[in-house]
């Protein structure tokens, strides 16, 4: 499927925190900064080069497994996910937000598995706030649960 290069598609921040990146294809030299949640329309060329050109923002933490897993900008537009292979039948790019760390923590069966499990969760800088704000808002409130939860954090630099 071919994409207007000139078609203006939606990318959401989806942290806490400002983020942004220099253009690479316009002819005119630009910056996209995005502020917290804001959504930016952004010409389709441009997210197709910054996502070839393997952009963290866009392609995340995942590998080819799992691809945009953890990424800090999210394609709204649900056809262009598909034809970069962010999502495909089978996988949906997962965005984390607090009600997904919420429904982790109680889906998880046993504090080992939570263990073992939390560094390949809640790997950015903002995973590692949203799970500090569950415990802070009494969200995640099993107390194995949250030493688990609370000694990883303490491993893993917030900042």
């Amino acid at each position: 499927m071919e994409f207007d290069k000139n078609k203006m598609i939606g990318v959401r921040n989806t942290t806490d925190h400002y983020c942004g990146f220099e253009a690479k294809t316009s002819r005119e030299k630009r910056d996209y900064v995005f502020k917290p949640a804001q959504v930016v329309p952004i010409p389709s060329e441009e997210i197709i080069f910054q996502w070839t050109d393997y952009n963290r923002l866009f392609c995340g933490f995942g590998g080819e497994q799992k691809p945009g897993y953890h990424a800090a900008l999210y394609i709204e537009d649900a056809d262009l996910r598909k034809q970069l292979g962010l999502e495909t039948d089978t996988y949906e790019q997962e965005i984390l937000d607090l009600n997904k760390v919420v429904s982790y923590f109680q889906r998880a069966p046993r504090v080992l598995d939570l263990k073992l499990d939390m560094a390949n969760k809640f790997v950015t800088t903002y995973d590692k706030r949203l799970l500090q704000k569950a415990i802070d808002e009494g969200h995640i409130t099993e107390h194995k649960t949250v030493v688990a939860a609370q000694e990883y954090l303490s491993k893993a630099a917030l900042y």
